[in-house]
């Protein structure tokens, strides 16, 4: 357990996907077609599930390799695109008890930051779409840093624009890449297990709290 206690808490950092938006399978469905165009199939969507969160030249290198690299351009634009239309369709929404949860929090005082792996020139048009870009101080995308999860970089620079102390902040967030680099910073971390993947004890770093849902926030903080 951190030794910060939630009393002396003064921001909290949000992961997006699978955190707030449900997405991960719009994002694994993204990925599989625009790699199916570029001649890349068989890819395993149980391990490209697990591999959201993380930047997209990292997941390509993970699914399809170091060749599949060298086109990484034209995959992520044709992934992108998925992406867009899934958006359009309402495939890509916002889990029911985050709009409440977010106001909320906002209300009691709190800082709060978003730090995603989503680039800039997607994520403006999403949080524009969700309409939840007023409740964040400060909103990091992926290609604002040069070390992507789960490299602590983009929550450090979260923390510093909020003008936080890491140790007197939350990270919260739905995977091991928003839990070990919350822990290297020494951030309270909070899981959100919405798909129910955590397993106590299987983690290389374990989160300090667990909770099932975004709201649950509201009876902790």
């Amino acid at each position: 357990m951190a030794t910060i206690t939630i009393g002396n808490i003064h921001g909290i950092v949000f992961d997006l996907d699978g955190t707030l938006l449900d997405s991960v399978e719009a994002h694994v469905e993204s990925w599989i077609k625009a790699l199916e165009k570029h001649g890349y199939r068989e890819i395993d969507p149980i391990q490209l599930t697990s591999l959201i969160g993380l930047p997209g030249e990292t997941i390509i290198n993970i699914v399809a390799g170091p060749e599949a690299l060298k086109e990484y351009k034209s995959i992520r634009k044709a992934k992108d695109k998925v992406f867009a239309e899934l958006i359009k369709e309402g495939s890509v929404r916002l889990y029911r008890d985050v709009v409440d949860t977010l106001h909320i929090l906002k209300d009691r005082g709190y800082k709060m930051g978003l730090a995603t792996s989503t680039p800039s020139y997607i994520l403006e048009e999403l949080l524009n779409h969700l309409d939840i870009k007023r409740y964040f101080h400060v909103i990091i995308p992926g290609d604002k840093v040069k070390r992507g999860k789960p490299d602590p970089e983009i929550f450090l620079k979260a923390f510093d624009e909020l003008e936080i102390n890491p140790k007197y902040g939350v990270v919260v967030g739905d995977s091991i890449y928003d839990i070990k680099p919350g822990k290297e910073i020494g951030a309270l971390t909070i899981l959100v297990d919405y798909r129910g993947i955590y397993s106590p004890g299987t983690w290389e770093e374990e989160p300090d709290i667990v909770i099932k849902k975004v709201s649950d926030l509201i009876k902790i903080l």
